[in-house]
């Protein structure tokens, strides 16, 4: 004869249940922390230790929440569990949540990954709950009601494709509150699947063991310590873990090049000149295949030369050499004191062409290099013995040949007079180029502005740096007639632009400090645009905070002059001065450019973000624009665009280029 089946009522203890709310949006936030931080590390190795931790802490985080919920959920009789099932329950819940990491991390998302993901991670959390159920034990059985089943099923698989939404989303996220949202609708979403699960299960009881039901709901804690204390000990470990690598992260992306994984230009820079002089040699090294091949290829086949580059150099110096990346085709090679003529063999060894094997090519790639070195001295400065260095590779291209040593009589002397004659001739032959680079409104995408930056490719030496002929020029009184030339030449743009129907195009030009002493200065630009026919309000003059303050009454008399007739001012480099807010008030300025060094900064830290919106609220309080300077990451423009930044310039959106590679529109959340 059957036994009848007596069906339980059943209870909730309410700050349980909020309690286990809690568990799975906090196991969630730490989850979205180590997310955001997965994406910035290149090795692979790496990638798969920090996945392992954020699988754990959300896999924790679930099955503590589970258990919680356990024991907020009652009966008028007591329930044990089996410790077995307990603890191998969490094991659906590690595989789901560290099969969300492994997917969102992968360069391509095909939606046929996201979709089996989202499966194989709802089966997951739906088994983890099930699993878990299966490990209570009490005197009578549970039955589950199929449809509810599979709605809770439903539900863990619906929660799947949001996290994974979520995950993705979140990762540009830097706003505590916004973080805390995702985290908190993440835990209501998880939790929802159990509450629905224990809401298809009847816990019923024979009806000969009537008599162990209890007048009163029973409260059943003996998992409640232990799920709650592994799960605020799983989430504590990876803050920790998270802590004690966050200045080792911050170190790797301002100071490590993430292409080569070797120390950058920043690094470089910040050496000591007592380390620098433990070694014998500097050599400046570069390719141009590298240039060509950037503009010809791509970035990503670019970076592949470069990386094969950077091994190729690494074979051929010796140990306790010291190898930094410090721009995009160019590295520093720093090697151990030696005999002077041993390391006049290791340079001419570093210097002479690489042949690359690349995959898919019949033939090895021939790689010529140029190399400019100079012997590093204790009555030298570091930065005397890089300029020696710069200098000697300039010879090295002039006479094209593999490495050229610095030698101070030869070089010193002529170099400067050579680069005045050249500069005379480059104006009246119209050798200077200008380039424009963008600034985008960060609200919309919108380029409508760009800066005209003058550059010069020598036909003997090569591509020569504007940081080094604008000073030459200002010295020997060839900066008026440099502006000038840019002036014309940005007129000419401008009226080409209306012709291609860009009749909202705007262009900036820069002025030099000694533009503010030099008498008709003024004048004569303002001359320049009249007979272009140009709508002053178009131009826009860009002038350096230190220039301007040098002689602050000047400047201000000369810029309120220019602002009269219909120009706009911009404020270069700001905070890069030592009374920037102070002078920023006299100043008559419409724009406010953020100097580079404080983007560069600005992912480090909530500390540097505070500084950069002073800057953006002072501008607006003041009347100005403002415009963050050298952006070069996704985040940086995220990041300014929260913070009310206005427009964003640098390598992230277009490099300096020719007008007619000139973009107008670009898509900051699309843009890799």
């Amino acid at each position: 004869m059957e036994s009848t089946l007596i069906i339980l009522d059943t209870f909730y203890n309410w700050p349980l249940v909020l309690l286990s709310l809690f568990a799975a949006s906090a196991g969630s936030y730490v989850a979205l922390e180590i997310n955001a931080r997965i994406s910035k590390i290149r090795s692979r190795r790496g990638r798969i230790g920090w996945m392992l931790i954020g699988a754990l802490t959300m896999g924790s985080a679930i099955w503590s929440m589970h258990f919680i919920g356990m024991s907020a959920f009652q009966l008028r009789i007591p329930l044990t569990y089996n410790w077995g099932l307990t603890f191998f329950s969490i094991l659906p819940a590690f595989v789901a949540s560290f099969l969300a990491f492994y997917v969102l991390q992968q360069k391509r998302l095909r939606w046929q990954a996201i979709t089996a993901a989202g499966l194989l991670m709802g089966f997951g959390i739906s088994g983890m709950h099930y699993t878990g159920m299966a490990a209570i034990t009490f005197a009578g059985t549970i039955n589950y009601n199929g449809t509810m089943v599979l709605l809770a099923t439903l539900i863990a698989i619906a929660v799947s494709f949001a996290a994974l939404f979520l995950f993705s989303y979140s990762r540009f996220l830097t706003s505590i509150p916004k973080k805390l949202g995702v985290a908190i609708i993440m835990g209501l979403a998880i939790s929802s699947m159990h509450y629905t699960g224990i809401g298809g299960s009847s816990f019923c009881l024979p009806e000969q063991w009537g008599f162990l039901v209890q007048p009163d709901p029973v409260t059943t804690n003996n998992v409640l310590g232990m799920t709650t204390l592994a799960a605020i000990t799983m989430m504590f470990t990876s803050v920790q873990f998270i802590l004690r690598h966050e200045e080792k992260w911050d170190s790797r992306m301002n100071f490590v090049d993430p292409v080569t994984e070797l120390p950058n230009r920043r690094s470089f820079n910040t050496m000591s000149e007592k380390e620098f002089t433990r070694y014998g040699l500097l050599i400046t090294l570069e390719s141009t295949l590298l240039r060509t091949y950037d503009e010809t290829w791509g970035v990503k086949e670019a970076d592949w030369l470069v990386e094969m580059i950077s091994r190729e150099i690494k074979v051929r110096t010796p140990a306790e050499s010291a190898l930094y990346h410090v721009d995009g085709h160019r590295f520093s090679v720093l090697l151990p004191q030696a005999e002077e003529a041993l390391l006049r063999r290791q340079a001419k060894f570093i210097s002479d062409a690489y042949t690359i094997a690349e995959e898919g090519r019949e033939e090895d790639m021939y790689v010529p290099v140029s190399a400019g070195a100079s012997f590093i001295t204790a009555d030298k400065s570091k930065s005397q013995t890089i300029q020696e260095a710069e200098t000697a590779l300039r010879n090295t291209r002039k006479h094209t040949e593999p490495l050229s040593f610095f030698d101070r009589e030869k070089d010193d002397i002529d170099r400067e007079n050579q680069l005045i004659q050249a500069l005379g001739r480059a104006l009246k032959e119209k050798e200077l180029q200008t380039h424009y680079q963008v600034k985008v409104c960060l609200q919309t995408g919108s380029a409508d502005d760009a800066e005209a930056l003058v550059r010069w490719y020598h036909p003997d030496y090569g591509m020569i740096s504007p940081g080094e002929f604008i000073p030459v020029a200002e010295r020997h009184g060839l900066i008026m007639p440099i502006t000038e030339y840019m002036l014309y030449e940005v007129c000419r743009q401008l009226q080409k632009w209306d012709q291609e129907g860009m009749r909202s195009m705007k262009a900036a030009v820069n002025l030099s400090a000694r533009h503010f002493h030099l008498v008709g200065a003024n004048r004569r630009l303002i001359n320049i645009v009249e007979s272009m026919h140009i709508d002053p309000s178009r131009i826009e003059f860009e002038v350096t905070e230190t220039a301007a303050v040098a002689d602050l009454d000047q400047a201000v008399r000369l810029l309120e002059e220019l602002r009269r007739a219909g120009f706009t001012i911009a404020l270069d480099d700001f905070g890069t001065g030592l009374s920037s807010l102070t002078y920023l008030q006299k100043l008559p300025a419409d724009t406010l450019k953020i100097d580079k060094s404080f983007i560069d900064t600005i992912t480090s830290s909530e500390k540097n973000q505070a500084v950069v919106k002073l800057m953006i609220d002072f501008a607006e309080n003041a009347g100005m624009k403002t415009v963050g300077e050298g952006v070069e990451t996704k985040e940086q423009a995220e990041i300014l665009t929260e913070l009310g930044c206005h427009y964003g310039q640098g390598y992230f959106f277009q490099k300096p280029v020719h007008p007619s590679q000139l973009q107008t529109l670009f898509s900051i959340r699309q843009q890799a």
